[in-house]
C-alpha cells in the first residue's frame, strides 16, 4: 500500500513538472505571437506608406534681380488685366494691375524664411499654380526688407517679407519689387500697383490683355 502511494505521489510531482513546462511553454509562444502580431502590423504600416503616391515638387529658384539702368522710354497703356512672367518661375500669370493700391504683391502661401550664403531668403508656395508634374509650384528668392500690412478687418499690422522678381510684361521688362501675402481669396495671384507703374505705365481700365493681344 506503501508503494502505491509513493509512486502516485511521484507521477504526481511528474504531471506537476510537465504541466509548468508546459505553461512556460504556452507563455512563450503567446510572448512570439504578440511580436510577430506588432512586426506585421509595423510591416503593414511602411508598405501603406510606400503605397501612398507623393505629389511631384519642383522648387524654382529666382536669382537676385540686377539693377535696372535702363534710359527713359515711352509709357505704355495696360489693361486691368494684363498676362506676366516672372524671370526664373516656368510659368505665366493673370495679374491685376490696380491704380489704387501702392505696392505690388504675389500670393504667397506656407512661407518659410531661412539663411543662404549669409543672406535671408524665402521659399513660398504660390497656391493657384501647379508645375508640369502636377505637383505644387514652389518658389525660392531673396528677402530685400519687410513690410507692414494690415489685414482686411483686423487694426493689427503684420510683418511681410519683400522680393524683387524681374517681370516681363509684353515689351515691357522690370525688377518688380512683391510683397509676399495671401491672395488665395483673390482672382488674381498678382497685383501690380501703383509703384510698378509709376513713370512707365497708364491703366485702362475698360480693356484688359492689351499686349496678351498685340503680341499674338
Amino acid at each position: 500500500m506503501q508503494t502505491n502511494y509513493l509512486e502516485l505521489v511521484t507521477i504526481l510531482h511528474r504531471m506537476e513538472n510537465d504541466l509548468s513546462v508546459k505553461s512556460s511553454q504556452i507563455f512563450q509562444m503567446h510572448q512570439q505571437i504578440e511580436s510577430l502580431s506588432s512586426e506585421i502590423q509595423k510591416q503593414q504600416q511602411l508598405q501603406r506608406k510606400q503605397m501612398v503616391v507623393k505629389e511631384p515638387e519642383i522648387v524654382y529658384v529666382v536669382a537676385e534681380a540686377p539693377t535696372n539702368n535702363e534710359t527713359p522710354r515711352d509709357v505704355v497703356v495696360l489693361g486691368a488685366v494684363e498676362t506676366v512672367s516672372l524671370s526664373g518661375i516656368e510659368q505665366n500669370f493673370d495679374a491685376r494691375v490696380d491704380t489704387g493700391a501702392t505696392t505690388s504683391s504675389i500670393d504667397a502661401q506656407n512661407i518659410k524664411e531661412f539663411e543662404r550664403n549669409g543672406k535671408k531668403w524665402v521659399k513660398f508656395h504660390i497656391s493657384e499654380k501647379e508645375n508640369d508634374q502636377g505637383g505644387k509650384l514652389w518658389v525660392e528668392v531673396p528677402i530685400i526688407r519687410y513690410a507692414s500690412v494690415r489685414q482686411v478687418n483686423t487694426p493689427d499690422l503684420q510683418k511681410r517679407p519683400v522680393v524683387s522678381i524681374p517681370l516681363q510684361l509684353g515689351n515691357l521688362r522690370e525688377n518688380v519689387e512683391f510683397t509676399l501675402t495671401d491672395r488665395s481669396h483673390m482672382d488674381h495671384s498678382v497685383l501690380l500697383g501703383r509703384e510698378f507703374l509709376k513713370d512707365i505705365a497708364i491703366v485702362d481700365v475698360s480693356k484688359e490683355h492689351i499686349h496678351s493681344q498685340s503680341d499674338s
